[in-house]
């Protein structure tokens, strides 16, 4: 468990920049701040009315909860959350990418003042 922020870019299917967004997490852990990270992913979307989309995430772990019909949502209230979303939309993939998303990385990693949270 060490500080964490977690950051994400909305994209169109040919690569246009559509938003991207930068969270202070506080104290979480690496998988935590993968899953919230997909969990604000998702509700950007939405504030764009985008039901149909592919989330890519380098966490093989984040992605195999996500898709587990087993899990237990009281631990884990971003997979609850996630879940929810995904029953109403319904039109979610979720997959690793090949290569590092240099992108995302790097909004996560932004060094931003703890006022400027979001």
């Amino acid at each position: 468990m060490s500080l964490r922020s977690i950051g994400g870019v909305l994209r169109m299917s040919v690569g246009v920049w559509l938003n991207g967004f930068h969270k202070f997490l506080g104290i979480s852990s690496p998988l935590m701040a993968e899953l919230w990270g997909i969990y604000f992913g998702l509700t950007t979307t939405w504030n764009y009315g985008i039901e149909s989309l592919r989330i890519p995430s380098d966490s093989h772990q984040a992605i195999q909860l996500l898709l587990d019909p087993n899990i237990d949502y009281t631990m884990l209230p971003p997979v609850l959350a996630i879940n929810l979303m995904y029953v109403v939309a319904g039109i979610l993939s979720f997959c690793v990418p090949r290569e590092k998303n240099m992108v995302v990385d790097g909004i996560a990693k932004l060094n931003l003042p703890r006022d400027y949270l979001m």
